[in-house]
């Protein structure tokens, strides 16, 4: 009930605010595919197999009713004195058997063992389906943002654009600007009212696709927040499928330590109380209580070298397990050190970009007043133009891009 009630908060704290951030959307998508409930239902589930790998120490008790009839008395020899006594034909017999293990080599121990990292490792896979998420989230929210700074940046250029139409438009009027300089405005405007109507769909798409991860309903109208990324120390150790291959070694190593178990003697104690017609004297046709116990021992001590074999095939798969491992972690290092040259290669454009954008904008601004004199035609100032959209379009993408980079950086190296 509770996560439901959250749930419904932040449905409306998005609608209300209109305003979303990264970390509210890889939150509400991993409630949305609820792999907290999944991974909660493991814990649940292993304890219940610990619990049943426990029942090895309980008494095992059971209620026994038996009634025989056999053809054949037992014959006494000749030889005996006096009347040969009867062995009644037929048995009636209710008796309580139990039995308690003692000392079994460990294999209870060894078997909760085993249900225990096999519960953590069903729940190390939830986690790596919920990084899998976590990325698409990531990417789907950066590809939104930067449409969403695409459209600023071709909205601004169009405000521009259209002051400096209607400053034409009366100047044309007066024969001072050439009617197909307004003309080549005004398709120019018409091409980047374009541009921007192609944008907002593929955001809108971006945004719905993004919702749907999220469960909830879609607002084509939300605001994204830029997110903002640091670049801590790489954790390979702490992704989902490296600690998946270490959990596995260490299971496989349980599962030796329960192999070498199958040769240790196991003991017992057991007995069974009841009453029977006859009892253990057989000789006495009457109800009489029956009481016994015992210790017994079992020793497979010989199994044909099944449990040698089964011991060595799991040291290989240990073995390749390391190997997998090392080549995994080789993989992300050289992952991890292309994007931390990315990150570089990108702070060092975006240096550059501010410098382009200075130098643009103030060639438009003599662009625009030589085209307001009649100096130049307007195809030279929309050429000037674009380029300073360009270079602004340019930063934004960069600076958007340097986010990406760090982001991946730390989906790619454990953090």
């Amino acid at each position: 009930m509770k996560g439901f009630l959250f749930f419904i908060v932040s449905l409306m704290t998005l609608q209300s605010d209109a305003q979303l951030t990264l970390d509210s959307c890889i939150s509400q998508s991993l409630r949305h595919f609820q792999f907290e409930k999944e991974s909660m239902g493991i814990d649940q589930e292993g304890d219940l197999l610990v619990s049943n790998a426990s029942k090895n120490w309980y008494p095992d008790m059971y209620l026994e009713y038996r009634s025989t009839f056999q053809n054949q008395q037992i014959q006494f020899p000749s030889a005996l004195p006096g009347n040969a006594p009867q062995v009644p034909l037929d048995f009636h017999r209710l008796l309580l058997n139990f039995s308690q293990t003692i000392y079994d080599g460990s294999v209870s121990a060894q078997r909760k063992k085993i249900e225990r990292q096999g519960a953590e490792n069903r729940k190390i896979q939830v986690e790596g389906q919920a990084v899998e998420v976590r990325s698409q989230v990531v990417k789907l929210y950066m590809t939104a943002l930067l449409l969403e700074r695409q459209a600023e940046i071709i909205k601004a250029g169009l405000n521009g654009m259209q002051a400096q139409y209607e400053k034409l438009k009366s100047a044309g009027k007066e024969g001072v600007i050439l009617i197909s300089d307004l003309r080549s405005l005004e398709a120019e405007i018409l091409t980047m009212n374009m541009k921007d109507m192609e944008i907002v769909k593929d955001r809108e798409l971006v945004i719905m696709q993004l919702f749907e991860i999220m469960g909830v309903a879609t607002d084509p109208d939300v605001q994204l927040v830029v997110p903002v990324a640091e670049i801590p120390e790489a954790a390979f150790e702490q992704r989902p499928e490296i600690r998946l291959m270490r959990s596995q070694i260490v299971l496989m190593e349980s599962q030796k330590k329960l192999y070498s178990s199958s040769h240790v003697p196991k003991i017992q104690v057991f007995g069974s109380a009841g009453a029977g017609n006859p009892g253990y004297n057989i000789l006495d046709p009457s109800i009489k209580p029956m009481a016994l116990v015992g210790i017994g021992l079992r020793w497979d001590f010989w199994d044909w070298n099944e449990v040698s074999n089964q011991k060595e095939i799991l040291s290989i798969r240990q073995d390749n397990m390391s190997y997998a491992i090392e080549r995994k972690l080789t993989a992300l290092r050289s992952e991890v050190n292309s994007q931390l040259k990315e990150v570089e290669k990108l702070e060092e454009v975006l240096s550059m970009d501010r410098g382009i954008i200075f130098a643009r904008q103030e060639v438009v601004n003599i662009k625009s007043s030589q085209l307001e004199n009649g100096v130049i035609t307007s195809s030279d100032y929309i050429v000037e133009l674009n380029k300073l959209n360009a270079a602004e379009l340019g930063l934004e993408m960069h600076e958007l891009e340097l986010i990406s980079a760090k982001l991946n950086y730390n989906i790619i190296s454990g953090n």
